[in-house]
């Protein structure tokens, strides 16, 4: 048996962890909120202005490219 068809003992298994992304896209801005799954306890907050200057009141791909992969750092970081 190679190395990587080996099974990990129970003690060493992560455990999966939960949670719901809301994405609100309008004419002017990208808001990503991720919650848990109740909805009731934020965990992380993003929206498009946060992370550009130039042309931070309109949606562009890159400011929801940005805010997205902040919600994930921020959600590896929570657990």
């Amino acid at each position: 048996m190679e190395a990587s068809e080996q099974k990990q003992p129970a003690e060493q298994r992560t455990q999966l962890r939960w949670g719901v992304v809301h994405i609100y896209s309008s004419y002017n801005n990208i808001i990503v909120h991720l919650t848990d799954l109740t909805g009731g306890e934020t965990i992380a907050r993003a929206s498009g202005g946060m992370f550009v200057d130039a042309g931070r009141l309109e949606p562009t791909p890159y400011a929801g490219m940005r805010a997205a992969a902040y919600i994930m750092e921020a959600a590896k970081a929570a657990g």
